[in-house]
C-alpha cells in the first residue's frame, strides 16, 4: 500500500534479474512515486529493462504481467524519452526507432505516435501514406487499444487531413498509390465505428460514392438519406460478415471459444507466477526483511499519520483514529495488493494494535508469529557499529562536493594552488588568482555565494593539469573505469567513503567501479532517505553507478550519454550533483564544468537558488523538467 515499500521490493527483484521490476522502477522514477522524480534514472531503468527483454518479441510470452508490460511498452517509453529529451539528449530518429519496436509488437499508442512522426516528418522522411497506414493500424488494434477519446479524435482528424492531401495530389507527394491509401471503392461493404452517435456503431453499409471533402457517402439499410462518414470511422467488412444477425452470432461463438482457450493459458501462467512469488515471499531473506519492516514501522514518520510515527500517534485520541484508518488501508491492500500480489509487507493490524496498546481483548496475538521470523543476524548479516572516526568521516563525505583548484574568472589560466585564494564567504567553493579577477566575476558569483555558505558544503579540492580531458584527477586517469573484477571472498579493505573496516560493518564492492563500501542496506529504514549506507548511496546518487546500471561501456567520465550538464546561465540546473558529490571516488572531468559555471541552479517558480542533492527539489508529473523549491512545490 506504499510506493516506497513497492520501490524497495522492486529493487530486490530487479537485482535478481526480474525484467518487469526493473521497468517498474523506471516508471516510479519517471513519475516521482516513492522517490524524487529523476528522468535520467528513469531512462536508464527503461533501457535496462528493454535490453533484458530483447529476446522476448511477443509480449504474451513474458514470464509475468509486469514483464509482458515491459516488453510491450518499454521501447515506447524509451522512444518518448528520446523524443522529448527526457533524461537523455533529444533525438527524433532514435525515438522513431524505439517507437517502431513497440508498434511492431502491437501497441496501438506506439503505432499512432509513429504515425504522427511520419505525418509531420519528425525523425523520419515525411510519408503521408505510411502515416495513414499506422493510424489505421492503431484504430483497428483490439489487442492493446488506445482508450483516450481525445487521442482517438486527434488520429481521426489527422487521417482526414492526410487522405484529403493524398487525394488532392493524385496519389500524394510520397508517390503513394491512392487506391492503397483510400481503399474504399463505390459498392464496398463497410462497418461503422467510433462515431459520437453510438447507435450507428457496428452497423454495416455500402459506400455510395467517391471520397469528397474527406468523407465517404455511405448508404445504410432502412435509411433513405446517405450518411457522410470520415474514412477513420469505416472498417472494411470481412467476407464472412454481413448486416444480418446470424453471422454476428456465429462470430461471437467463435470469439468466445478463442477467449476461453486464451483464458486457460493465462490461468496457467498466473498459477506459475503465484507459485514463484510465494516461494520468493517465504525465503529467509524476505521473511527477515518483513520482520525488520514491522520493527521500523513503529518509529517511522508516515504521511497518513500527519508525518507522526505510530508510537507518537498512539498517544492521542486523534492519532489513534488515524492509525485505525491506516491499518484499515493496509488490510484493504493485503493479499493481492502487495508486490506482485505474492508478498504482503504491510504490518499486521492485530500485531500493530497490541504493540501500540490499542488491541481489544477479543483480538488474537500475533507476537509469536513475529518472533518466529528470522533476523538478519540469523542469516549471517552484521549490525553496523561504526567507530567515532568512521562516523565523522561519513558525515563529512555526505556534505562534500568536489571543487577544482583553478581561477573561476573565464579565460584565466592559473591552476597553481599556491597562486589561488578562496572566496572567504562560501568557504572554498570558488577560487580566484587575485582580487582583480574576483571583482570582475562578482556580478556572477554573488548570485549564489550566500546560498553556498548557508548550505555548509565541505569542498574537496582537486588539481587538474588543465588539458582537454586527460587529467589524472585524484589518481584516477581516464580509462581506468571500469576496473578489474573485485577479488572473491570476504572484503578486507576499508570503505572508500567512510573508512569503516570489516570489524565495524558488513562490506561489499560497488558493481560499477569495484570499490569497497559499506554493504549494510539491510538496515535501511524505509522512507528515511538516510545516506548512512555507503554502497547504497553510491549506487543511487552517482553518475558512475547510473552509467553502469544503464548498460553503458567505458569510463563514465567520457561517456557521451553521461556527460554532466554545464552550469551556465543562472536559470540552468547548475553542476551535476551526481558527478561531484562525496559518494564518488573521483569527480567528473574538470572541462565539463567550465570557468564561471554555477554550482547551484534556480527554482523555476520563485528563482531562488537550489542545489540538487542538498535540499528539497520537486518535479511535477505534468512538467517533469520544471524544478521547484519546497515553498513553490504543490
Amino acid at each position: 500500500g506504499d510506493f516506497k515499500d513497492a520501490l524497495r521490493w522492486f529493487r530486490k527483484a530487479a537485482e535478481a534479474g526480474h525484467v518487469g521490476a526493473t521497468y517498474s522502477i523506471g516508471i516510479m522514477h519517471d513519475n516521482g512515486e516513492g522517490v524524487e522524480c529523476d528522468p535520467v534514472r528513469a531512462f536508464g531503468y527503461y533501457r535496462q529493462a528493454v535490453d533484458a527483454a530483447e529476446d522476448i518479441e511477443d509480449p504474451r510470452c513474458g514470464s509475468d504481467v509486469w514483464s509482458r508490460v515491459a516488453v510491450l511498452e518499454g521501447p515506447y517509453n524509451v522512444g518518448s524519452c528520446y523524443y522529448r529529451g527526457h533524461g537523455v539528449d533529444e533525438d527524433h530518429a532514435l525515438a522513431a526507432h524505439w517507437y517502431r519496436r513497440s508498434a511492431d509488437r502491437g501497441l496501438a499508442q506506439a503505432q499512432a505516435t509513429l504515425g504522427t512522426l511520419y505525418s509531420h516528418g519528425h525523425g523520419v522522411n515525411r510519408t503521408p501514406s505510411e502515416a495513414v497506414r499506422l493510424y489505421r493500424q492503431a484504430l483497428d488494434n483490439e489487442s492493446y487499444p488506445i482508450d483516450d477519446p481525445r487521442k482517438i479524435e486527434f488520429i481521426e482528424q489527422e487521417l482526414e487531413d492526410l487522405i484529403r492531401e493524398i487525394a488532392e495530389s493524385g496519389g500524394g507527394a510520397d508517390g503513394a498509390d491512392l487506391a492503397e491509401v483510400v481503399p474504399f471503392a463505390v459498392g464496398d461493404r463497410v462497418e461503422l465505428h467510433g462515431l459520437s452517435s453510438t447507435s450507428f456503431n457496428g452497423n454495416f453499409g455500402t459506400v455510395a460514392g467517391p471520397l469528397r471533402d474527406g468523407r465517404y457517402p455511405v448508404k445504410l439499410p432502412g435509411r433513405s438519406k446517405l450518411m457522410s462518414i470520415k474514412p477513420a470511422n469505416l472498417w472494411s467488412a470481412p467476407p464472412n460478415r454481413s448486416a444480418g444477425p446470424a453471422p454476428r452470432q456465429t462470430a461471437a461463438v467463435s470469439d468466445v471459444t478463442a477467449s476461453e482457450a486464451a483464458s486457460v493459458d493465462a490461468d496457467a501462467d498466473a498459477d506459475a507466477d503465484a507459485a514463484a512469488q510465494q516461494a520468493f515471499a517465504n525465503s529467509p531473506q524476505m521473511l527477515a526483511m518483513k520482520k525488520q519492516q514491522w520493527e521500523n514501522w513503529l518509529t517511522t514518520s508516515i504521511p497518513m499519520l500527519n508525518d507522526m510515527t505510530p508510537m507518537a500517534a498512539s498517544k492521542t485520541a486523534g492519532g489513534r483514529s488515524l492509525i485505525e484508518k491506516l491499518l484499515d488501508f493496509y488490510s484493504m491492500c493485503s493479499g493481492g495488493g502487495g508486490f506482485g500480489g505474492g508478498i504482503d509487507m504491510n504490518v499486521d493490524p492485530t500485531w500493530a494494535r497490541r504493540r501500540l496498546n490499542m488491541a481489544s481483548t477479543a483480538e488474537g496475538n500475533t507476537t509469536a508469529e513475529f518472533e518466529s521470523l528470522p533476523s538478519y543476524e540469523d542469516l549471517g548479516y552484521k549490525r553496523t557499529k561504526r567507530k567515532a572516526k568512521s562516523r565523522q568521516q561519513l558525515e563529512e563525505r555526505q556534505m562534500s562536493i568536489f571543487v577544482p583548484l583553478r581561477c573561476e574568472f573565464t579565460g584565466c589560466q592559473v591552476i597553481d594552488a599556491d597562486q589561488l585564494k578562496q572566496c572567504s564567504r562560501c568557504s572554498g567553493c570558488v577560487f580566484y588568482c587575485g582580487a582583480e579577477h574576483q571583482r570582475a566575476d562578482w556580478h556572477r558569483h554573488k548570485i549564489e555565494c550566500k546560498h553556498l555558505k548557508k548550505l555548509g558544503m565541505k569542498p574537496v579540492h582537486y588539481t587538474t593539469d588543465g588539458s582537454d580531458g586527460s587529467e589524472a584527477q585524484l589518481g584516477f586517469p581516464v580509462g581506468c573505469f571500469p576496473g578489474p573484477p573485485p577479488p572473491a571472498g570476504e572484503v578486507t579493505d576499508n570503505c572508500f567513503i567512510c573508512g569503516a573496516g570489516p570489524d565495524e560493518v558488513q562490506l561489499g564492492y560497488t558493481r560499477c567501479c569495484g570499490m569497497p563500501a559499506c554493504d549494510n542496506e539491510h538496515e535501511y529504514q524505509q522512507g528515511s532517505f538516510s545516506r548512512d549506507f555507503c554502497l547504497r548511496s553510491h549506487d543511487r546518487y552517482t553518475t558512475c553507478a547510473s552509467h553502469f546500471n544503464e548498460g553503458h561501456t567505458g569510463d563514465w567520465r567520457v561517456c557521451p550519454s553521461c556527460t554532466p550538464q554545464d552550469g551556465g546561465a543562472p536559470d540552468q540546473a547548475g553542476r551535476s550533483w551526481y558527478s561531484t558529490n562525496g559518494f564518488n571516488i573521483t569527480p567528473a572531468l574538470d572541462h565539463h564544468f567550465p570557468q564561471g559555471s554555477f554550482i547551484t541552479g534556480s527554482c523555476d517558480g520563485c528563482s531562488r537558488r537550489l542545489a540538487m542533492g542538498w535540499e528539497q527539489v520537486t518535479y511535477t508529473p505534468t512538467t517533469p523538467t520544471k524544478r521547484l523549491c519546497k515553498s513553490c512545490s504543490p
